[in-house]
């Protein structure tokens, strides 16, 4: 009898629980998250294209993008929301953070925009030491 109750309870509970009213915008990604991934896309198509792939066409576009992405950072991450959604985000690195990124995605443009995969590939280094990891890097690194 214990085992016949306790698998109705199992499978009522999922059943219990979709009836509940979600969010409107629940599983969807925040215009933060879809930044990241589109930076994120950005860096990769300049990867690709020091290792050889895409087209400096391509390349320059997603720097491009880069560029742009960063110049929004303030905006997307206000300081006084971000130190309280971001926990490992406090005043002094929310305060030089979009300008390293700036500064460091600026920098990879030009870079792309001589063709030498080298330089490029030796920027994009910089920008996501400098530039990304002004904000995902531990400060103890």
């Amino acid at each position: 009898m214990r085992i016949q109750v306790a698998l109705l309870v199992c499978a009522a509970v999922p059943l219990l629980g979709s009836c509940a009213p979600s969010a409107p915008h629940a599983g969807q990604p925040t215009l933060q998250g879809q930044s990241m991934a589109n930076m994120l896309a950005d860096v990769v198509a300049v990867r690709t294209f020091v290792y050889g792939g895409g087209s400096q066409a391509d390349a320059d576009k997603a720097a491009t993008d880069l560029v742009s992405w960063s110049h929004r950072m303030t905006e997307l991450f206000p300081p006084a929301e971000a130190t309280k959604d971001y926990v490992d985000m406090g005043p002094e690195r929310l305060s030089v953070a979009p300008a390293a990124m700036i500064r460091a995605s600026e920098a990879l443009q030009a870079a792309v925009r001589t063709g030498n995969r080298t330089a490029i590939g030796t920027q994009l280094a910089l920008t996501e030491h400098d530039g990304c990891g002004a904000c995902h890097r531990s400060g103890s690194r």
